[in-house]
């Protein structure tokens, strides 16, 4: 199906949700090149949400690419830099360091990204799923942190998708998570906004 010109994009959104990493690789291996549409890129987004073990150079660029601003999508750019944040390694660093001279309204993000990276963070891994899940919603700051969803597992109990929810005053934000079990161990593969909520109060 990602080969299919009408639901290719679509079905590629799907596949990163799921977040297995041989599936991605073939994504962007057949990921369409920018177009200049306001909407155009948006599919980028969720592919950069879960990149989070690049295990190519065509994924490694993929994400500075997106870093960059070269599928010039606010959400694309603001998902890579979340992405290169969590990988946390010295190329994420270098990527986003190349970013910040290039992307000035992303700065400040970029910033606090290279800090997370300096602070030597502890990997995205624990032999308990909603321990982890936790920790990565303390990671990812949206606003006030409100609490995680009951885990949706997959019929074999080796995947499960996690919603992570925050309230920035004005938002209801909802991320999702997806995590896999790998020998014994749960690992996030990938974490995207899936759902906003405005809220509107009386005065």
């Amino acid at each position: 199906m990602l080969r299919d010109p009408k639901v290719g994009v679509r079905a590629g959104g799907f596949l990163a949700l799921i977040g297995v990493p041989e599936d991605l690789e073939l994504v962007v291996q057949l990921a369409p090149p920018p177009r200049n549409g306001p909407f155009d890129n948006r599919w980028a987004y969720e592919v950069a949400c879960a990149l989070l073990e690049p295990g190519s150079e065509e994924e490694w660029a993929f994400l500075r690419k997106a870093a960059l601003n070269e599928f010039n999508d606010g959400w694309v750019d603001a998902g890579a830099i979340q992405t290169l944040k969590l990988i946390a390694s010295p190329r994420s660093q270098q990527i986003l360091e190349e970013a910040r001279n290039v992307d000035a309204e992303r700065a400040k993000s970029i910033t606090r990204a290279v800090e997370y990276i300096h602070s030597n963070p502890p990997p995205l891994a624990d032999e308990k799923l909603k321990a982890l899940a936790k920790r990565v919603a303390g990671m990812i700051k949206f606003g006030n942190w409100e609490g995680n969803g009951t885990p949706r597992y997959n019929q074999a109990k080796d995947k499960a998708l996690v919603d992570c929810r925050y309230f920035n005053g004005e938002d209801r934000l909802t991320y999702t998570a997806t995590f896999h079990l790998v020998n014994g161990v749960w690992r996030l593969r990938g974490m995207r906004e899936t759902l906003q909520e405005l809220i509107l109060t009386g005065r």
